[in-house]
């Protein structure tokens, strides 16, 4: 009798339950462009780090579904500092872009180490998908263009971690302000 009660329950619980999609985040789980994907938004990252090419929006639409792809934490102008902060988040695989540079030209980092001295200061930063920071050792990050809504520009260059592990990253962006958490 026990059994029949279970197996009931089973068979009850199977057949009223809709499995639900993994959520690539909870998931920890990248997730990546397939042949039915499309990016959508108004912000656009592109870049190649160790041959691996990724160019993403806002929004990853993949199976009916829209995924967070490009977060920005924070992109503004400081017109007293003449500084530009950019400051995103490639919320598929975990990895973070952290600048903050010249509102003109290109600024070049070299041997960059953060510090107490620098703390609002030039900053070129990337965090891995392993949660692993790298400074640029040799990277020049140019603004190409900007305006009231967007700022454009390229970095290029070779970023370091604190373990002497060494990554070269090349890429741009095209992304609208956006005021972080202050």
């Amino acid at each position: 009798m026990r059994s029949l009660y279970l197996a009931s329950c089973v068979f009850f619980l199977a057949a009223f339950s809709k499995p639900q999609p993994a959520d690539p985040v909870k998931n920890n789980k990248p997730l990546f462009h397939s042949p039915d994907s499309t990016y959508s938004g108004d912000a656009e990252l592109k870049y190649s780090i160790e041959g691996r090419k990724v160019d993403i929006k806002d929004y990853l639409n993949t199976g009916g579904k829209n995924w967070i792809a490009l977060f920005l934490n924070e992109v503004s102008e400081n017109a007293a500092t003449g500084l530009v902060t950019v400051n995103l988040t490639n919320y598929l695989t975990k990895e973070v872009f952290h600048f903050v540079v010249a509102d003109k030209g290109s600024t070049t980092f070299s041997h960059f180490q953060p510090s107490l001295a620098n703390f609002r200061g030039k900053t070129a930063t990337y965090m891995s998908p392993k949660y692993q920071n790298y400074y640029g050792d040799d990277v020049k990050v140019e603004i190409t263009g900007r305006d009231d809504k967007h700022v454009t520009g390229t970095f290029s260059g070779k970023f370091k971690a604190k373990d002497g592990k060494i990554v070269q990253l090349d890429g741009r962006f095209d992304v609208p302000y956006k005021k972080g958490i202050s």
